[in-house]
This record gives structure tokens, sequence and C-alpha cells, in this order.
């Protein structure tokens, strides 16, 4: 599985500019730096024209993260959740967070989804689902959680 994935972020990371070593930039246990709520706001507020290489190029890395959460390694769904925002609307600091995020899976590629089986009792095999929303912001935000033996379901 290891292998599959370090093939995988090559992949993503040999599409991006300077991908010559973007982990040398990143060295925090996060995949993503404290400002990319700012990063994301501002780029969405911009109105000026992207390149279209550069917002295709975006989307495409987006687009293979997003896969990635959705399949295997959910602890990343908050940067890449907020990266999708300005997916039309690419900034080099977005790009600096893509890089984050990749840098973080490089250096934990043994984090994903366990699962731990049937419980001593009946209790412990139910299925247990969350919600929430919020409305407060100018773009609102919701989502859910599927839980079962102690593992997020997808």
């Amino acid at each position: 599985m290891r292998k599959l994935l370090d093939e995988y972020l090559e992949q993503i990371i040999a599409e991006l500019p300077n991908s010559a070593e973007p982990c040398a930039r990143h060295s925090n246990n996060t995949p993503f730096t404290r400002n990319i709520a700012e990063r994301v706001q501002q780029a969405t507020d911009d109105t000026s024209e992207r390149e279209l290489r550069a917002v295709r190029l975006f989307q495409s890395c987006l687009g293979a993260l997003l896969y990635l959460v959705t399949n295997t390694r959910p602890d990343v769904a908050l940067p890449v959740g907020l990266l999708c925002r300005a997916m039309a609307k690419p900034t080099p600091a977005l790009f600096e967070e893509v890089y984050c995020v990749l840098c973080y899976l490089r250096e934990y590629p043994d984090l994903g989804l366990t699962y731990h089986g049937r419980g001593e009792s009946a209790a412990d095999d139910e299925l247990h689902a969350f919600s929430d929303a919020d409305w407060s912001a100018r773009r609102s935000t919701s989502g859910w959680l599927v839980r079962m033996w102690g593992a997020t379901l997808d």
C-alpha cells in the first residue's frame, strides 16, 4: 500500500510547478499552515483573471487529493476541502498549501482508516451518524460523519 501511495504522490508532485523537492519547504506536522483559511478567502475575493493552465493544474491536483480523502485519507479532508473553495482561483500561496498537504502525506504514509471488527456487545455494533452545519459565515459549511466499530465510514 505504501509503495502505491508513494507512486501516486510522486505523480501529483511531478505535475506541479517547482516540483523539485517541495517537502524541503514544509517541515510542519500538520497538512496545512495556520493561515490557510485567510489564503483561500483572499483568493476567492480576488476578481482578477487566472491563467487557464494554472487553473487546470490546480483542479487536477485537488481532484487527485479528493480521491485520497474519499478513499483512504480523511485526515487531510479539512485542508483539501478549504482549497476546493478556491478551485477556480489558484494563487501561488494556494499552491504552497497543496505542497504542504502532499508533504504531510509523504511524511505520514501509513496513517489511514482502521477497523477493529466486531465489538464485545451489541451496542458496539451500532452505526453512529452525526451532522452539523454553519450558516453564519458568508459561505456555508456543512458536513457529516458516520462511524462504526470506532472508525469513520465513507
